[in-house]
């Protein structure tokens, strides 16, 4: 029988994801909680067993390793980078996160200098040389303790995760300018500032520009907060807003009221007729998949006492 059924699968993500311990105790204790040997973890990862035992002793370990290690633990990729403080990043690829790390310092207005200054702080001799090579592909080979202190230093988590800073991700990691960006799509470069700066279009138009930035329909649908077989477009986003709402019982004019738009524009929303904006969109998704039967009730019976108080 599999060692590993005997540690529950939250058990060992609630451990992963605590701030506190190093990436090297997370390892340690999950192992020691398994009764896994230095050889049983290096045989299931494949890694020489000196380097296991040198990394759970006292040694430093690389990304490539560090992930092969909570592979054979059966640990998926979101937790993985869950693991390292990253618990928004789904990748596991040293160029994809060298991306991530200098969006999230760009987002905090941090220059290199700053960033390796904190992080040399922490123990670790880096560089700006050596950070410019990490972020142009190299975090594969980088220390996992390093990188987990990084992500203490830029707290991605503090970041909202909104359809703009998907976009904004996106655009970060193509390392084009925005002009070039403007020229491959329908979509004038105008709005792709509009979008960078956090300024708020139409969902056409972000649709346009994530199509551009290659995003495939199921990740747009994420983003929006969308089951996987809803199509990021207005029909398909109007059809599934009217079934929601009305299998909740909820009235439309309460749905436009949380999202702070006329009862009208609502319903035009719902039709699959209007144009609505990235985020009335994104607010309209949000409220219909929150709001209870009980908010909505709670809702019709102040404004019942509201319109009778003066009578």
């Amino acid at each position: 029988m599999d060692q590993l059924k005997e540690m529950k699968p939250f058990e060992i993500k609630s451990v992963l994801f605590k701030k506190t311990p190093t990436p090297r105790e997370k390892i340690r204790y999950i192992a020691k909680k398994e009764k896994l040997s230095f050889a049983d973890l290096a045989r299931k990862s494949k890694i020489p067993v000196k380097t296991c035992q040198n990394f759970l002793e006292h040694s430093p370990i690389n990304l490539s390793n560090y992930i092969k290690l909570l592979k054979a633990l059966k640990i998926n990729d979101k937790t993985i980078m869950g693991s390292l403080g990253f618990r928004n990043f789904t990748f596991i690829d040293g160029n994809h996160l060298g991306n991530y790390i200098e969006f999230l310092r760009k987002e905090q207005s941090l220059s290199k200098k700053e960033l390796v200054g904190k992080i040399s702080d922490l123990g670790h001799n880096i560089s700006v040389v050596r950070y410019t090579n990490l972020v142009n592909g190299k975090f594969y080979y980088a220390d996992v303790e390093m990188i987990h202190n990084i992500s203490k230093i830029l707290r991605p988590e503090k970041i909202k995760q909104t359809p703009y800073i998907f976009a904004r991700r996106a655009i970060t990691e193509t390392k084009l300018s925005v002009v070039d960006l403007a020229k491959k799509s329908n979509t004038g470069v105008q709005t792709w500032y509009a979008l960078y700066n956090q300024r708020n279009i139409s969902l056409k138009k972000y649709l346009d520009i994530m199509h551009t930035l290659k995003y495939q329909d199921n990740c747009i649908s994420f983003i929006l907060g969308l089951p996987d077989n809803i199509k990021p477009n207005t029909k398909e986003i109007g059809r599934y807003l009217r079934t929601l709402r009305r299998s909740k019982g909820i009235n439309a004019d309460f749905i436009a009221k949380k999202v702070m738009i006329a009862t009208v524009s609502y319903r035009l929303i719902e039709s699959g007729k209007g144009n609505p904006s990235i985020i009335t969109c994104y607010k309209a998704i949000n409220a219909v998949q929150r709001i209870t039967v009980k908010d909505n009730k709670h809702w019709i019976g102040k404004r019942w006492l509201m319109a009778n108080s003066y009578k």
